[in-house]
């Protein structure tokens, strides 16, 4: 059975890995982002070139 010190325990560590999810996605999403602005110049330079 556990004791409330173990139960706590698991509970930050949870709560730290919750937060370690996070910021991956986060830098996830900030790296898409990059990528869709980077495709969108791109579109624009081939767009220009297609004229």
């Amino acid at each position: 059975m556990a004791t409330i010190q173990q139960a706590t325990a698991a509970a930050a560590n949870i709560a730290e890995q919750n937060n370690e999810m996070v910021s991956a996605v986060q830098e996830i999403n900030q790296a898409m982002q990059m990528n869709k602005e980077s495709s969108d110049r791109l579109a624009d330079m081939i767009a220009q070139v297609k004229l």
